[in-house]
């Protein structure tokens, strides 16, 4: 493989953590971490750890209603920015469907968010550069998707 093609391909690191909020700030300093050795800047990486500690502290604490359930955190490096995903493996259905109301209205630039709880959402979706909300209601799972780009430095 010439360097050129090397340059293409981005590295992958895929945790899965036990439904423990101890277990978030090591992991979100951890993607920060690598962050700022893939070149983002330290105003990005700050981001990506609000980013991550947003969502997976939501799907601990509304995504996993099941004993010793596992959230996945999967993050793909790349020369241009930062994939990654967040999945849980379900909440009840009560809680895909405000999860889909609160994403539907952040979307939408709403001011007002019409649940008490969710506004970290507007703020995910204010700081991510793309976000993609998948909740299945019967089987409960929900897969987050943010991509975070690379800012060029001047």
């Amino acid at each position: 493989m010439n360097d050129k093609s090397k340059q293409n391909l981005g590295e992958t690191l895929k945790i899965e953590f036990p439904c423990i909020f101890d277990y978030v700030p090591i992991i979100r300093r951890l993607v920060s971490t690598i962050a700022i050795a893939h070149k983002f800047n330290k105003k990005d990486a700050y981001r990506i750890e609000t980013l991550i500690d947003e969502i997976c502290n939501n799907a601990i604490e509304y995504g996993s209603k099941v004993v010793n359930s596992l959230i996945t955190l999967e993050c793909e490096f790349t020369s241009q920015g930062l994939n990654f995903t967040v999945t849980d493996n379900g909440g009840d259905k009560k809680h895909c469907d405000r999860l889909k109301q609160s994403f539907k209205e952040a979307i939408q630039n709403k001011k007002h968010i019409s649940y008490k709880r969710g506004r970290g959402l507007r703020m995910v979706q204010m700081l991510a550069d793309e976000l993609n909300i998948i909740s299945d209601p019967i089987g409960g799972e929900t897969e987050v998707h943010i991509v975070k780009w690379k800012r060029i430095q001047v």
